[in-house]
């Protein structure tokens, strides 16, 4: 049986490196990964394991073209929070006059171009290209959410895909992750407001219906269905559904204090963060309530959004478990 290749972006974060491990033993499988820095700490610990590592950056179209070559299977990410927190695209922002949501979303949408590229320059051997992306929340909002720039920039590279390189586009699967339940551990962590309360506090509705997965153990699985799969497919990434309402809850117990949700508004968590990330969060928090993370039974029909179920993926992380381990 010949071996094929899948090379992967990101391959020392989150998404990329769970990727490969889900491909790290697979038989007729090897991996290359992609990072800027090959003899960094991070990346030594992939090409310990074997996995041919190369150097390439994603802002440099022509490196990502040659890291590219020769792949059977390509697992495509790009970070917009990584965008807002460069030095660089804040000295930009402030000489341009745009916040700096604009600044990373550009270059988000600039990114995944590239990647859309090289996978271009790589169709005589590409069979299946599977992109990290997001659904487009303005048109999903019918206009009403304009500040969600980290998802409308994901679906901004399905479009350049679609409209440039058709044929590609055929050979590609979408996979839209989940909200990161690891986010609890960090930036969604309840707050003290006295020796007996927590509060969490959104502009979310608290019974509104939040699909979450842990992007270090879940992102394999799910990508490995993909590859494995029949190209066309557009995959809702999550493995676990629920509410602020029972977060609160199983906080509650697990503290054994009271932790009370109470929804916010999006001019509130601007004001907490100025500048447009709190805005940005802000109003991902109310596309989350409605029409949904993913954009409702709209977007579900008209873009054939599948569950992990549809590919046979089982044995995901359980959000309400993993809750249950967190202290603060």
């Amino acid at each position: 049986m010949a071996t094929k290749l899948i090379t992967i972006v990101g391959i020392t974060g989150n998404q990329g490196a769970s990727v490969a491990d889900a491909f790290l033993n697979e038989a007729g499988w090897k991996i290359r990964g992609i990072s800027r820095d090959p003899n960094k700490a991070s990346s030594k610990v992939w090409s310990d394991k074997g996995v041919e590592m190369v150097a390439a950056d994603l802002d440099d179209a022509a490196a990502m073209k040659a890291a590219f070559k020769g792949s059977n299977a390509i697992f495509g990410v790009t970070d917009f929070w990584q965008q807002v927190k460069l030095p660089a695209n804040y000295e930009k922002a402030k000489e341009t006059g745009q916040t700096i949501n604009v600044v990373a979303y550009n270059a988000e949408i600039q990114q995944g171009k590239n990647i859309v590229d090289a996978a271009e320059a790589t169709k005589d051997t590409l069979e299946i290209l599977v992109l990290s992306v997001l659904t487009d929340s303005r048109k999903y909002s019918h206009g009403k959410i304009t500040w969600n720039y980290h998802f409308e920039g994901k679906w901004k590279i399905v479009e350049y895909l679609q409209k440039t390189y058709p044929e590609t586009y055929k050979k590609t699967q979408l996979f839209q992750a989940a909200c990161f339940m690891t986010n609890f551990e960090s930036q969604l962590v309840p707050q003290k407001v006295s020796e007996d309360q927590y509060l969490l506090s959104y502009p979310c509705d608290g019974d509104a219906k939040i699909p979450m997965y842990h992007p270090r153990q879940d992102t394999g699985p799910l990508v490995k269905a993909l590859v494995k799969s029949s190209p066309g497919k557009d995959l809702m990434g999550f493995s676990s559904i629920i509410t602020f309402d029972e977060i609160a809850q199983i906080f509650s117990k697990s503290l054994g204090k009271e932790v009370k949700y109470q929804r916010s508004t999006v001019d509130s968590m601007d004001q907490m963060m100025p500048g447009g990330v709190g805005r940005e969060l802000g109003e991902m928090m109310e596309y989350i309530s409605s029409p949904g993370y993913y954009g409702g039974d709209e977007a579900v029909k008209e873009l054939g959004l599948i569950e992990p179920k549809e590919l046979g993926v089982e044995g995901l992380t359980d959000v309400r478990e993993y809750l249950k381990t967190l202290k603060f």
